[in-house]
């Protein structure tokens, strides 16, 4: 057995947490664009999505604690045959069970045109695994970047242009604020630090060199980032009448604010040195099913919503969460039956 001491259990605890907030975001979404704007089910299912929209940032942050640290030695060969190549051929797997399953309840009789569009299907994955494509893409650029995260100035230089050109730039350029000054900095043609790049390496930086030594500081502003990306979400979307997701974007202002203020408060208060052996293995379990839960859990969702189930069909701010939890067990359950399959087993 892998003694406790030698893991950081509290990313453990902090992927599990991340993946049943993924849950409820797909949950809480499926209907928002169904409900009228400023309807009571529309502003629970906003508040719900808005809470959680920190999951995939933090997800790229535990992926930079792990994969940016100059110590950790991967070959290029390593890193493309041991984790790109996982990435891809579950990405194929899947998106080829989701493809066969979206084209064949779209077209009721065969055609070469529905050869063609589950072809495309396959190429672009179903509406969540695009994460796949930014992992990859991520992992790609990880020998380049470990030269940065090498010395704590440049890294604290290179996250000073990713929040420059990855998140103040393209939420003003959404809002189109100061358009013709924007137009013109995106002239300098600077690309790398922009997308979850500056996520990635963030992750490392925290837990290499941040301490806070009061819990109360992340939880505030934890709850200052839901608000502001609940309530500018519902004011931007009272605008035009329909759903803006201009504040989900992992970019936007509450969004940073969650997603640092949860992976802090994971990574300096939740290391559970006194957790028994039996809850430390059942934390790994957990922890272990996480990337196959996010592969199938959209399966949950269409079984719900194939027996007409939706957070419409009951009081959503109690919908939400209890859909939310079935949809994560089903996910599980069928993520251990999988992990049964010995090729899937090395997968996943």
């Amino acid at each position: 057995m892998v003694k406790k001491e030698y893991r950081l259990i509290q990313f453990d605890l902090l992927r599990i947490f991340c993946i049943f907030s993924v849950v409820i975001l797909h949950v809480a979404a499926n209907q928002i664009r169904n409900v009228p704007v400023d309807s009571y089910s529309w502003h629970v299912f906003n508040a719900f999505d808005s809470a959680v929209r920190f999951a995939v940032p933090v997800f790229v942050m535990i992926s930079g604690v792990f994969f940016l640290n100059p110590q950790k030695k991967i070959s290029l060969k390593d890193l493309y045959r041991k984790y790109i190549y996982r990435i891809i051929i579950a990405f194929l797997i899947f998106s080829v069970a989701y493809g066969i399953i979206t084209t064949a309840t779209a077209y009721e009789q065969f055609s070469f045109g529905m050869v063609k569009i589950f072809i495309k299907k396959i190429i672009k994955g179903h509406y969540h695994l695009w994460y796949m494509y930014l992992i990859v893409g991520l992992y790609m650029v990880t020998p380049i970047l470990k030269k940065i995260t090498a010395d704590k100035k440049i890294t604290e230089y290179f996250l000073l242009l990713c929040l420059v050109f990855g998140c103040i730039i393209p939420f003003l350029d959404d809002l189109k604020i100061l358009s013709y000054l924007i137009n013109n900095i995106k002239r300098l043609q600077i690309y790398m630090p922009v997308g979850y790049i500056g996520y990635y390496v963030l992750g490392y930086y925290i837990h290499t060199y941040i301490r806070i030594s009061k819990k109360s500081f992340p939880i505030l502003f934890y709850l200052i980032g839901a608000v502001i990306t609940a309530v500018s979400t519902w004011v931007a979307s009272m605008g035009n009448n329909v759903i803006s997701v201009i504040f989900y974007e992992e970019y936007a202002p509450g969004v940073l604010l969650m997603s640092l203020s949860v992976f802090i408060f994971f990574q300096q208060f939740l290391q559970c040195p006194n957790c028994s052996d039996k809850t430390y293995q059942r934390i790994r379990f957990l922890s272990r099913h996480a990337f196959t839960v996010y592969l199938v859990h959209v399966f949950g969702i269409m079984i719900l919503n194939g027996f007409g189930l939706t957070t419409l069909s009951f009081n959503a701010i109690l919908a939400v969460p209890v859909l939310s939890l079935v949809v994560y067990l089903f996910s599980l359950l069928l993520s251990v039956m999988l992990s049964k399959i010995p090729y899937l087993k090395k997968i996943l």
